[in-house]
């Protein structure tokens, strides 16, 4: 069956096709050693609101304020570090567990990790892609020693201004 990596990566073709602009993301536990689970969602930039918002095809839902505005993965850290609260809404006609969906999301809202540029295909093999494009890692300020490019594909940052910066539209 599809995982969330496989509901992901589906939905940004989609979005794609239909010229919305969107990235999958992946999102990541702090205990990686002890904890290889992760989960992936969509991040749709939303340019009334000049900003991402966080889409998650394989559980169903999304997140918003208290105002009713989509949050994005940045924002819901946020809200888990400052303990506030925010609004998981379910898709039309799916039942969701709330609880179980914030104890997750309390969980693997440590790290990020996605493609610095979005296209298609970008995890086949066999469809060449331009060299240049990298795949960043945005961890949390203090948790890393070094950042910077660790090698012709893989970058290593803290920097969430650049990690989250508007898209080139």
């Amino acid at each position: 069956g599809f995982n969330c990596r496989m509901h992901s990566i589906l939905l940004g073709e989609l979005l794609t096709a239909a010229g919305i602009y969107n990235r999958f993301v992946c999102c990541q536990p702090a205990d990686k050693n002890n904890d290889p689970d992760c989960h992936v969602v969509n991040i749709v930039w939303l340019p009334e609101l000049n900003k991402w918002a966080m889409i998650d095809s394989d559980m169903h839902e999304y997140v918003t304020d208290d105002n009713g505005i989509p949050m994005s993965l940045e924002e819901m850290r946020n809200a888990l570090i400052e303990d506030k609260e925010f609004n998981i809404k379910s898709f039309d006609g799916f039942k969701i567990d709330k609880e179980y969906l914030k104890a997750y999301w309390t969980k693997n809202l440590y790290y990020f990790s996605n493609y610095g540029t979005y296209g298609y295909s970008l995890e086949d093999d066999t469809v060449e892609h331009d060299s240049n494009e990298l795949f960043f890692y945005l961890y949390p300020y203090n948790d890393i020693k070094n950042c910077g490019k660790i090698n012709d594909r893989l970058y290593i940052t803290n920097d969430k201004e650049a990690f989250w910066a508007k898209p080139n539209l």
